[in-house]
């Protein structure tokens, strides 16, 4: 497991989907000799985990851009993914933690893995788990997240249509270091997870 800041890696948040992605990322990385342009991203070589992929554009601090995201992150939300905010997802308590983080990832840049419960006005709730990594754009601009999103797979055996989430609560979060260092600090270090 990549290294980590702040915490001990969490066993429980093991998925082949945050591996896939990881070594990918990597080899574009290792292939480009830096953060992997935006341009590079081939979904033929992820095919396996498309359903689970976003690339998300931060086109300011407040405007996270969804670019694409894969058919069973549609399912677990309680809107479209693809061309919304992603800022829109989050309760408002929770918008400062999620820019930061982005900034973080395309700053450093680094990676952001993080665990939240999401409760449903319906009343049911899962656990969802992201992993985010960095890209550039064309002239080098670090504005690019590519990510993978994973939850239980029976959590929509019950309930195909999710309604508007009632509660988000942060579980874990770690940042990753991807060989460019982590965030000195971030709001993330004032949350009690």
């Amino acid at each position: 497991m990549p290294k980590v800041k702040g915490m001990e890696t969490n066993p429980t948040l093991s998925s082949g989907h945050f591996e896939t992605l990881l070594g990918y990322w990597k080899g574009l990385r290792d292939a480009q000799g830096g953060v992997p342009k935006r341009a590079s991203l081939n979904p033929v070589e992820i095919r396996e985990i498309l359903p689970y992929v976003f690339l998300i554009e931060r086109r300011a601090p407040d405007d996270l851009l969804v670019r694409l995201a894969g058919t069973a992150l549609d399912e677990v939300s309680p809107m479209p993914v693809t061309g919304a905010n992603y800022l829109d997802f989050c309760p408002d308590e929770h918008r400062p933690f999620v820019m930061d983080a982005v900034r973080a990832v395309v700053e450093v840049p680094c990676g952001h893995r993080f665990s939240r419960e999401v409760t449903f006005q319906n009343g049911r709730s899962h656990i969802i788990t992201t992993l985010a990594l960095p890209m550039i754009s064309e002239t080098g601009e670090a504005r690019y997240l590519i990510g993978v999103t994973v939850t239980r797979e029976d959590v929509l055996a019950a309930d195909k249509t999710p309604a508007a989430y009632s509660e988000v609560k942060f579980l874990y979060s770690e940042f990753v270091d991807l060989g460019f260092g982590l965030p000195e600090k971030t709001i993330l270090d004032d949350l009690d997870l």
